[in-house]
């Protein structure tokens, strides 16, 4: 999965592929969220505030930690 960053201090690097959305924090710990649609990551992406804009939404998806 391709990975970008972002401007954040919660949120190093995000990417996007088919319905996972991929996190990689800034404390290091990757999480790959489920059935997230891309809208949700590209609104991520654009956000000035990307880190607090993700929790107020992660509690919507199932996430297991990324290998």
């Amino acid at each position: 999965m391709r990975m970008g960053t972002v401007k954040s201090d919660l949120i190093a690097k995000l990417g996007h592929e088919g319905t996972t959305l991929r996190i990689e924090y800034r404390d290091g710990y990757t999480a790959d969220y489920f059935k997230v649609p891309f809208t949700t990551f590209k609104a991520l992406v654009r956000s000035k505030h990307p880190g607090e804009d993700w929790l107020k939404l992660r509690g919507q998806y199932d996430y297991k930690k990324a290998k």
